[in-house]
């Protein structure tokens, strides 16, 4: 390249020294072409130690080399910026949806309580499948809010004697058969099942085993916390269990370790 530059200038200044010397016309344009000839050769010659050549009146070479460096810099700054701004926008996302989860489960846990305080069967079984959860990160709330709506449950609360059995008004129970009364049941209300739940127990004409079934079947399937408790309550009275009535997993260890026990003694 510096060859070029050298030969370059040499030959502009020749020829134009040459042409003035011979011709004598147009020397306004032929020092003009030495001029640029001259200017690009020099750019050559130094290409590589200059950032930026000027020529009053010519005009302004840029070296390509230095102008590729500094835009490859450009681009990278600019592309690290980028990177970092997505790391930070990444982790703003993270601890949003990280929020949004736990405010979620917060506001699940609320409302099973409150249905649970409501009577609701189903939700008083999940506070107690997250009671025993070591992984529920509201476990401790849990097993407490399940104990106090068991201490809230007495006797006087699940069963109150102003209640009506309305649902033996139009009939003879006695001709019904424990399928039928159980049928019955299912469509009663929450009054009307205490009701006949109690006539179902004393019943004599039916065996030990199907009213125990029976009480086992409502204490461990019905969704009102009310009829569970007297389920509950009546069922414990055989086998003289400490339970409390609506604890229903010492009643399903026990029944599940003696129901054929209790059916056999009652076989001819």
């Amino acid at each position: 390249m510096k060859l070029i530059g050298i030969l370059l200038i040499l030959n502009g200044i020749a020829i134009s020294s040459w042409w003035i010397a011979t011709q004598g016309t147009h020397k306004g344009t032929v020092l003009t072409l030495t001029f640029l000839a001259v200017f690009a050769g020099l750019a050559l010659v130094i290409s590589d130690r200059i950032t930026e050549l000027t020529v009053k009146g010519v005009g302004t070479i840029k070296a390509a080399a230095q102008k590729a460096t500094l835009d490859a810099q450009a681009v990278a700054d600019l592309r690290k910026r980028i990177e970092e701004q997505n790391a930070k926008l990444d982790k703003d996302i993270e601890e949003v949806n990280t929020t949004l989860v736990k405010l979620k489960t917060l506001a699940e846990f609320t409302d099973t309580v409150t249905k649970a305080k409501n009577e609701i069967g189903q939700e008083f079984d999940r506070l107690a499948i997250w009671a025993n959860d070591p992984n529920y990160p509201h476990r401790l709330d849990a097993k407490q809010a399940w104990a106090a709506i068991m201490d809230e449950h007495t006797v006087i609360r699940s069963v109150s004697h102003t209640w009506p059995p309305s649902w033996a008004s139009e009939r003879d129970p006695s001709k019904d058969n424990l399928t039928n009364l159980k049928k019955i049941f299912s469509s009663a209300t929450v009054p009307n099942r205490i009701k006949i739940l109690d006539y179902i127990w004393d019943r004599k004409d039916f065996s030990k085993y199907e009213r125990m079934a029976f009480l086992y079947d409502v204490l461990t399937e019905d969704d009102d916390l009310r009829v569970r408790y007297k389920a509950g309550d009546r069922f414990k009275q055989w086998p003289n269990l400490t339970a409390h009535p609506l604890d229903k997993e010492q009643f399903v260890e026990w029944w599940e370790k003696n129901k054929e026990k209790i059916r056999n003694e009652e076989e001819p």
